[in-house]
């Protein structure tokens, strides 16, 4: 198994958790707007510039949703391309 699938296969049994989470969301309707209240924590939302256009409306829609949250798009990452090139990102973004 080429690539990230192999990496991912250590993970393929947590793929119904995913799933569960995410019913309803993957329809391209937009999010209700009570998903972000209660939400004060900064949060920081990636978007690969190569990611397929409903991965990428999805993020600028979460993204906008949360009250504290901060959109950085990354040139040369996709779904799945370069999962572990995020480091600078979220290096800048979390302080210790």
């Amino acid at each position: 198994m080429p690539g990230v699938w192999a990496n991912l296969m250590s993970v393929a049994h947590t793929l119904p958790y995913d799933a569960r989470l995410m019913q309803g969301y993957m329809s391209g309707s937009a999010l209700p707007s009570h998903l972000g209240k209660g939400i004060s924590q900064p949060s920081l939302v990636l978007e690969g510039v190569e990611s397929p256009s409903p991965l990428r409306s999805g993020a600028q829609a979460l993204a906008s949703l949360l009250p504290n949250a901060e959109l950085r798009s990354k040139k040369g990452l996709g779904h799945p391309k370069k999962l572990n090139a995020n480091t600078d990102h979220k290096s800048g973004f979390f302080k210790i």
